[in-house]
């Protein structure tokens, strides 16, 4: 994750992300830039919370259990970041989309019809609520 191009991008988004909600990070096949997205936050005066989405654990992520996880999260911290590795299409993705206010997706060569449910997703009621990281070598 030392690519100065990713790196000012995460940062970028960083400033984009409202102050107080539930944010999804679906890193991909990409690196893990959770904790500097976190970092990113704290410097302009956020208060975070980064869970990691292990989906291996599946009991502890059912969604009463992990909506309440949330909600107690919801007291204590602005802003919690929901880092997940699944692919875009996949039905942990969906599960976070449900659970949060605003995404940021890494691209890397995923094809249209593995965009579509996130796309709808983000522009369902019309606002804008999505970011992407493009991995170098993908972009201009």
């Amino acid at each position: 994750m030392g690519d100065y191009r990713s790196l000012s991008q995460i940062f970028t988004l960083s400033l984009f992300v409202e102050k107080k909600g539930i944010v999804a990070l679906f890193g991909g096949a990409g690196p893990d830039y959770s904790a500097f997205f976190a970092d990113c936050l704290r410097k302009i005066g956020r208060k975070i919370l980064l869970i990691r989405c292990d989906f291996q654990e599946i009991e502890s992520l059912q969604p009463p259990a992990f909506a309440q996880l949330l909600e107690a999260g919801t007291r204590d911290y602005e802003t919690i970041l929901l880092w997940q590795t699944a692919p875009l299409d996949s039905t942990e993705t969906l599960f976070l989309l449900n659970h949060c206010h605003q995404a940021i997706a890494t691209i890397s060569g995923e094809k249209t019809q593995q965009l579509t449910e996130l796309m709808n997703w983000a522009y369902h009621e019309g606002v804008y609520r999505i970011g992407f990281v493009a991995l170098k070598g993908l972009i201009g």
